[in-house]
């Protein structure tokens, strides 16, 4: 038990930042930490205690670990002590008291930012000139060729820095895209797969992922992921909605129902979802459901979301369209006129109900304009 504890925690670099840990339990870990055993009782670790979110963005965004981003090999395979206070000046130095080599590096990545390609390649050109096993460099000079539409020669060189680094993220990220813009799917999810084991606490790279996988048309790997999101992030259910929505968009309807349901059970929990968010999802799980056959759960589903919004004539056209195909038309029927009530205009609901009246004597009422009311969410398609 507690091996598998060490090997799920081990790329773990913060806590959760949805939860605050207090002040007291941090020095109870500190202190635990002094009184472990250190060599001639040194106790050469020193430690700052911050629990404060304005406090941990400081530290956060002044550190560089596994190959994130930033210094070429960072950390790429075990190195002493003394080895690792090296590297962490070597940072401290890059950022703000940067050498020849690293200034010539920040000016290739500014000219990249303002889009001036060429400029960006003649000064990484010199740099590889000295320095060829810069995977940084080669990284740059990647993202040059690309902007200049070099593409070819752009995959060679960031090959080359995925090849002097594979730990180095920002090499592998920028492969993956450069084979994503040339639609070879399969290179860009087993690059993704690679950045996500190495760096697991990106969010993007997840969400990137899961896309990947349903392009591919493996919807079962897209819910693993999502399944990883809700384990790994805090307020995740926004994500993973957008995860059953992209499964649902390809007809993977029983997954995206699945993923779906996770999203809703974690946006309630966590309560800080707009109810226009959450009628959303209960909305796109109604057709998951609709599109399985499954018109009792559908009628359910919108049931429930019409508990949190109530005037909404999207919800109510949603749920006459399950009532039909379950064959209630008496409550399809009322559904419809209910939808055409807060929104006289939905030619939809309209439509439909005319349908019931001509085909199965469903008595006509002409729809009432409700006090207040604003046209809210159409139908789904």
């Amino acid at each position: 038990m507690l091996n598998d504890l060490v090997l799920k925690n081990r790329s773990y670099r913060r806590f959760y930042q949805g939860v605050t840990i207090e002040l007291e339990t941090l020095r109870e870990l500190v202190n635990l930490a002094r009184l472990s055993a250190s060599g001639a009782n040194r106790q050469a670790l020193k430690y700052i205690l911050a629990n404060d979110p304005r406090r941990n963005s400081l530290i956060f965004n002044n550190i560089t670990l596994a190959g994130a981003e930033g210094v070429d090999s960072f950390i790429s395979k075990p190195f002493p002590l003394t080895v690792f206070e090296r590297k962490i000046l070597e940072a401290w130095n890059h950022r703000y008291n940067p050498s020849p080599l690293e200034h010539m590096l920040q000016v290739a990545g500014k000219a990249i930012q303002e889009k001036d390609f060429p400029n960006a390649l003649r000064r990484v050109e010199e740099v590889l000139a000295s320095f060829s096993d810069s995977a940084r460099a080669w990284t740059l000079k990647g993202i040059s060729e690309s902007g200049l539409g070099q593409l070819h020669e752009a995959e060679e060189s960031l090959k080359q820095a995925v090849d002097l680094n594979p730990s180095y993220v920002k090499a592998q990220e920028t492969l993956s895209n450069l084979y994503l813009e040339k639609g070879d799917m399969k290179s860009a999810r087993q690059l993704t797969e690679k950045v996500v084991a190495i760096c697991p606490l990106r969010m993007k790279n997840h969400m990137k992922l899961a896309h990947l996988y349903v392009a591919l048309g493996d919807a079962n790997s897209a819910e693993t992921v999502s399944k990883n999101i809700a384990r790994l992030f805090s307020d995740s259910g926004d994500m993973r909605a957008e995860i059953g929505d992209a499964l649902l968009k390809k007809n993977f309807n029983d997954v995206a129902e699945r993923v779906l349901n996770g999203s809703i059970q974690e946006q309630k929990k966590s309560g800080r979802t707009s109810p226009e968010q959450l009628v959303h999802i209960y909305n796109r799980r109604g057709i998951a459901l609709r599109k399985q056959g499954k018109f009792e759960e559908a009628v359910l589903n919108y049931l429930e979301a019409l508990q949190i919004e109530p005037r909404n004539p999207g919800l109510h056209f949603n749920l006459g369209t399950a009532y039909f195909k379950t064959e209630k038309n008496k409550q399809a029927a009322e559904s419809y006129r209910a939808a055409l009530s807060l929104d006289p205009d939905f030619k939809e609901a309209a439509n439909a109900l005319r349908y019931l009246e001509k085909h199965f004597r469903e008595t006509p009422v002409k729809p009432l304009r409700a006090a207040g009311s604003q046209p809210a969410l159409r139908r789904s398609r």
